[in-house]
């Protein structure tokens, strides 16, 4: 299992990736047409062997607005991962109790891929060794004795305690970096370095 897609959700799409393709030295390559069937509109950014994702709520009472509202602007909003065996990992799911609210399989315009996605409400949690039992039960990962942090192929999923009043929701992105030096000197001249940190899309940027 290995994290394929860094979600943010964005009132304004263009502006967050104009933003991110600035501060890292990336490229827009993609909007998926098809995300219109969920009321939404996005742009991929590759990022290495990953992508971020921006989506953005065009039409009334989706989940992304009400995401929008609850954390009050732009964040984090979901990662996606990619496994080996769907088949296998769905019923694992199924069987964990986790609600599944959407199936997708899609074969068309060179996309050939399947998908599920889980109930919000249900990978959550405000006691942080309860987030971190929900995740362990949705990906099928267990945790290090003592630690509150799930390890992915090549990338880890931490859980922190919420400093920003924002609530419960995705705090940080963090990527490896050849140029950091340089990123950091773009995040100054863009005005999104505060207090040694990048702030972007609701979210902090980490450095690796």
């Amino acid at each position: 299992m290995r994290l394929r897609q860094l979600v943010f959700v964005s009132r304004e799409r263009d502006r967050l990736a104009r933003q991110i393709c600035t501060l890292l030295d990336l490229k827009e390559t993609y909007h998926d047409a098809g995300l219109i069937n969920f009321g939404l509109e996005n742009v991929l950014i590759p990022l290495g062997d990953t992508f971020f994702e921006i989506v953005m709520p065009v039409q009334e009472n989706t989940t992304a607005e009400r995401f929008l509202e609850k954390r009050n602007g732009d964040g984090g909003y979901m990662v996606i991962v990619d496994v080996d065996d769907f088949e296998s990992e769905q019923k694992r799911v199924e069987s964990s109790g986790i609600e599944i609210v959407w199936h997708g399989n899609r074969n068309e315009d060179e996309i050939n891929a399947r998908t599920i996605h889980l109930h919000p409400k249900q990978v959550g949690g405000a006691i942080l060794s309860q987030l971190c039992m929900q995740w362990e039960k949705a990906l099928g990962i267990k945790r290090a004795q003592n630690e509150l942090k799930i390890q992915l192929a090549e990338s880890t999923i931490n859980f922190v305690e919420s400093i920003d009043g924002r609530g419960e929701g995705i705090n940080a992105f963090k990527i490896k970096a050849l140029n950091k030096d340089q990123i950091i000197k773009n995040a100054k001249s863009m005005k999104i370095f505060q207090n040694e940190e990048i702030l972007l899309g609701g979210v902090k940027i980490i450095l690796e």
